[in-house]
């Protein structure tokens, strides 16, 4: 590694020691098992906006202040969105120019990048740092090149370094809050996905990403100020739609049920906003009505989980025993570690008379309550402790704990990103690789 690099590094270590970040608050314990597997949103096409409609914040970047700049960019936008041939065009275009082919290489290194072919890439990044304007894009796509090897930590590195030498560099705040998601350090991920979003209004899928971490964490205060800002900016209808019916999801939870139903109102009729009403209408305690909804929806899709607790709930209250252990049976039998469904099927059980198996079907779920609960409290401790490999493998050991496999790994891949000499994290994603082979996979 070039002492380039090693500056970047060096960097990094300063900005995240002790006493120089202000320490972060915690958020409200989450009972969603934060961290869930979230679609890679900060590239979506989908979501796309018409670029019309948006206004970037100007840039003092010396590369965009010529006209050359601006094809760079453009070729950076589409090896972002896969569209190498367009990308190679401009790269072709800008190598006849004598003075700004650097820009040129610049692109070849993307490309490479996105290619997984990281030596190359590396080398060609190494190149366009010696050049003094090209600094600030080099540190960012060496930073991509470390987050595609696991380096996590070298990856903050590099995008922070980039970032002091341009601030308002939008595709490296973005590209850094994704990291930080990565690492667990949710905290400093929505900070950087929403300055990305705030510098460049086409980018949804950082406000989305955001927006999905803070309901993760029952910040719905914060997860409503995303969803209103994505309503204002430019998006297709199925997006919207899919962000009003997230608005109702969050406003229900701090019971503001008027506004929720209202958020619903534009959008048509769907499995997910019918099991958004059922929820608003329970909370409300119009349990007539919640049962109607729910069960619509358990008939097209009888594992569905919300609906299925709205209607397990309802029968319990009402002592309607066999359809209540019939339902409940079935999302237990489903869903073996969820701790919700087990304790109402204990209670079912009990209800109707078989009292060992129901306090054996309780005393499990408290048990896995209690797991789920100590699982929520270490993805609080991740927040303030960004830096902490052993902590993330032993989220890493909790999630299997509850038979999420498929987080576990994603925590265990975190360390390794942190401490890529973690042991037990390599060994554990040895085991979980193979147990993938195998089919055992959650």
């Amino acid at each position: 590694m070039s002492n380039f690099w090693k500056l970047a590094i060096v960097a990094h270590c300063m900005l995240s020691c002790g006493g120089c970040r202000k320490s972060e608050s915690t958020a409200d314990r989450t009972s969603t098992a934060a961290k869930e597997p979230i679609s890679d949103m900060v590239n979506s096409p989908a979501l796309a906006v018409n670029d019309s409609a948006s206004t970037v914040v100007p840039s003092v970047n010396p590369i965009d202040q010529i006209p050359q700049g601006k094809s760079y960019r453009l070729a950076v936008a589409a090896v972002d969105r896969g569209d190498f041939s367009e990308a190679e065009r401009i790269r072709v275009e800008l190598s006849t120019d004598s003075q700004y082919n650097v820009l040129a290489t610049a692109i070849t290194a993307l490309i490479l990048t996105k290619q997984n072919k990281l030596d190359e890439a590396m080398r060609a990044t190494e190149e366009i740092s010696t050049v003094p304007v090209m600094q600030g894009e080099s540190y960012v796509i060496a930073g991509e090149i470390f987050q595609r090897q696991n380096r996590l930590s070298n990856a903050i590195g590099a995008f922070e370094s980039g970032l002091k030498l341009d601030p308002n560099h939008a595709r490296t705040h973005r590209l850094l809050g994704k990291t930080y998601y990565d690492t667990g350090a949710m905290r400093f991920a929505t900070d950087h996905l929403r300055k990305a979003a705030e510098l460049d209004p086409s980018d949804v899928g950082s406000l989305l990403l955001s927006e999905q971490i803070f309901q993760d964490y029952e910040q719905y205060e914060e997860a409503i100020r995303d969803c209103r800002t994505l309503l204002t900016r430019s998006v297709s209808e199925d997006a919207k739609n899919f962000v009003r019916i997230k608005l109702a999801e969050c406003l229900l939870a701090i019971r503001q049920l008027d506004q929720a139903r209202a958020a619903l109102e534009d959008c048509p009729d769907s499995l997910r906003v019918t099991a958004t009403k059922a929820a608003i209408e329970e909370s409300a305690g119009n349990t007539a009505e919640a049962l109607k909804l729910a069960e619509s929806v358990l008939e097209r899709v009888p594992n569905d989980r919300t609906t299925g607790l709205i209607v397990g709930r309802i029968l319990v209250v009402r002592r309607d025993w066999n359809p209540a252990l019939s339902l409940l049976k079935r999302m237990t039998d489903s869903s073996p570690y969820d701790h919700e469904s087990r304790l109402l099927y204990g209670r079912a059980l009990v209800g109707s008379g078989v009292n060992d198996e129901g306090e054996q079907q309780i005393q499990q779920a408290t048990e896995l309550k209690n797991t789920f609960l100590k699982f929520a409290d270490l993805h609080q401790d991740a927040i303030v402790r960004p830096e902490d490999a052993a902590l993330r493998v032993e989220i890493g050991r909790t999630a299997e704990q509850l038979g999420k496999l498929n987080l576990a790994k994603q925590w265990y891949r975190a360390a390794v990103g942190l401490d890529n000499q973690n042991a037990e994290a390599l060994f554990a994603l040895e085991r979980l690789g193979a147990l993938e082979k195998r089919g055992v996979d959650r």
